[in-house]
């Protein structure tokens, strides 16, 4: 199946509309709130670096003062100022280291707190800004979906030259047949082979009318007798449809099956151009052969078998309303009483598939061509006529496109 995409007018095979429905809702802000930044590395780390050395500050204020208990109470023991001296040193020096320590601490407390509020103002500065391009975007959504149309259409890219459609619902089949068909008809004529059942070549068939071009609606069977399907087609080819319509649902077909009863239509065509029943064709001097032409044909053979003639006594064909004492005789020529018995089976198998379409075409008049021309079943119950009509309209398109 072909890539679809929604594409403007002018773009591909125009396929249908399927519903806006993304595009009538409103989209989410693309970003995201902003976030508070966390505090500076360094100043966080000189911050903690002054708590690890509280404990050691606590240990220069206790030595100081040890110092100078011990030292000095040698130096009143002894009358001796130099261990005054010492003791005030070595406390000065570790209180001091104290103090010093304890100021860039302070220091470094003070300087985080200064970053991490400055911080708190740029967050707080950022998050009105987010809420107001918030704000914005959300009246420019709002703009964007009153505006936004509730259907796209859905069209093909212009290289695909088949498209192949699985599932839907009737409702759905038939308004991307309509949308199709619309296209096409704009520039080529079209033939619609509806085969479901449910007619859902309708909506084409009304978008034409109101567009005001011709058209041609053949419900089948019921219009069975008005259908132009054999119209024009030269005896072989009316041969061989037959023939494929018999063997297409077949397993257990075979090649010499199918060349069989193909040669016993053939015969039965033969006879009935020779006796001058069909019409004659405008192109190579082909008589048109029907459908009632080959049924009463095949019940005119199927009637002087031998078992309808008597044990032993193998006669003619029986005689045929329509066909004429020509054409009694050129099929009794063309099916002696011994080659009849030979293909008993394969005419009871024609006459069994002709039988029911023996109306084809019965009534068909010559129209004028139609830019556009369905081809459907009745809705209701299939029966054999329609599984036989559609088989055969099956073979006439493949036949016709190829």
């Amino acid at each position: 199946m072909p890539p679809i995409a929604n594409g403007p007018a002018g773009r591909g095979l125009h396929l249908g509309w399927i519903p806006n429905e993304p595009g009538r809702r409103p989209r989410d802000y693309p970003q995201a709130p902003p976030t508070a930044a966390g505090p500076d590395p360094a100043k966080l780390r000189r911050v903690q670096d002054g708590q690890h050395w509280s404990g050691l500050r606590r240990v220069l204020v206790v030595a100081g003062v040890l110092a100078l208990i011990l030292l000095g109470g040698i130096g009143v023991a002894s009358h001796k100022a130099l261990f005054w001296e010492v003791a005030v040193g070595l406390a000065v020096a570790s209180w001091l280291g104290t103090i010093i320590s304890a100021w860039s601490h302070r220091r470094a407390v003070r300087a985080l707190d200064k970053d991490q509020a400055q911080a708190a103002e740029r967050h707080g500065q950022a998050l009105e800004a987010h809420a107001a391009a918030v704000s914005a975007w959300a009246e420019a959504e709002a703009e964007r979906v009153a505006g936004a149309p509730h259907w796209l259409r859905v069209s093909s890219p212009d290289s695909a030259s088949r498209l192949d459609v699985f599932g839907g619902s009737v409702r759905g089949r038939s308004g991307m047949l309509a949308g199709v068909g619309g296209s096409l008809l704009e520039r080529h004529a079209v033939i619609v082979l509806d085969l479901s059942a449910e007619r859902v070549c309708d909506g084409l068939i009304a978008a034409a009318e109101a567009a005001g071009l011709s058209y041609h609606d053949y419900q089948l069977p019921r219009d069975l007798r008005l259908t132009p399907l054999l119209g024009g087609l030269p005896g072989e080819q009316v041969a061989s449809q037959i023939v494929e319509v018999m063997h297409a649902d077949d397993p257990t077909a075979t090649a010499a099956g199918r060349a069989t009863d193909l040669m016993v239509l053939r015969k039965i065509i033969a006879a009935v151009r020779v006796a001058g029943t069909g019409s004659p064709g405008p192109a190579d001097g082909d008589g048109d052969i029907t459908m009632r032409h080959l049924h009463e044909a095949l019940a005119c053979v199927l009637a002087g078998s031998p078992v309808a003639a008597g044990p032993g006594r193998p006669g003619p064909p029986g005689p045929a309303t329509a066909l004429g004492q020509d054409a009694v005789a050129a099929l009794a020529a063309q099916f002696p009483g011994e080659f009849r018995r030979e293909v008993a089976a394969s005419l009871i198998r024609l006459a069994a598939v002709v039988e029911p379409l023996r109306d084809l075409g019965a009534d068909a008049a010559p129209r004028p061509p139609a830019r556009l021309t369905c081809l459907s079943l009745e809705e209701g119950p299939r029966d054999v006529a329609s599984d036989l009509t559609a088989a055969f309209v099956v073979q006439w398109a493949t036949q016709a496109i190829l």
